[in-house]
């Protein structure tokens, strides 16, 4: 890693810190590779690395993979009101939350105003279209849409989608994932 990319992380991460008092983190992590804008709150939440987190987001108990991009008022794992109990209010109750994970792998693509409920995972490079309700879990490569979110189809065909999962590409840095990638693509156009 060259000085200048190591002066352009810090310069980063102190841009990121000076965002704080906008970005609510209670009890989350998330890396300094990431951009995360303004407005974000994230409860008890991890997000990867080299990952772009859209601006008035909501994230609780979620787990977000590597290289992943999610577009701005996205709501992923939150509370959901107790009707099972004997009041629904927030006050009376604090049933909404649960201890189930939301999972989103690697490289995913989410859409603008998506709602993800607690619980569900999304597979590696899964993408969500826009103004998605996702009640289920995803497979790998996957686009859905919808309300509620179904599968329309997959990005690549079987075979490709298995040597991408084995490559593992989204654990290394973008030069070498770059690498990767391309060693893929030249592979499948033989």
């Amino acid at each position: 890693m060259t000085l200048f990319n190591i002066i352009k992380r810090v310069y980063k991460y102190i841009k990121l810190c000076m965002k704080a008092p906008f970005i609510l983190v209670r009890g989350s992590r998330f890396s300094f590779t990431s951009i995360i804008e303004k407005d974000v709150y994230l409860r008890k939440s991890t997000i990867g690395k080299y990952c772009s987190i859209g601006m008035h987001g909501y994230y609780n108990r979620t787990t977000v993979g590597n290289y992943t991009s999610i577009a701005g008022g996205v709501t992923i794992g939150a509370m959901e009101h107790s009707h099972w109990a004997l009041s629904t209010s927030t006050y009376l109750s604090n049933e909404g939350y649960d201890n189930r994970e939301t999972i989103i792998g690697n490289d995913v693509w989410i859409g603008t105003q998506c709602v993800i409920r607690q619980g569900v995972k999304i597979g590696n490079g899964a993408v969500v279209g826009a103004n998605s309700f996702v009640n289920k879990d995803i497979p790998p490569f996957a686009i859905v849409f919808g309300t509620p979110a179904k599968v329309y189809k997959y990005r690549f065909d079987e075979k490709t989608i298995k040597i991408i999962q084995e490559s593992e590409y989204w654990l290394k840095s973008p030069s070498e994932a770059k690498q990767i990638l391309i060693t893929i693509l030249d592979g499948n156009n033989k």
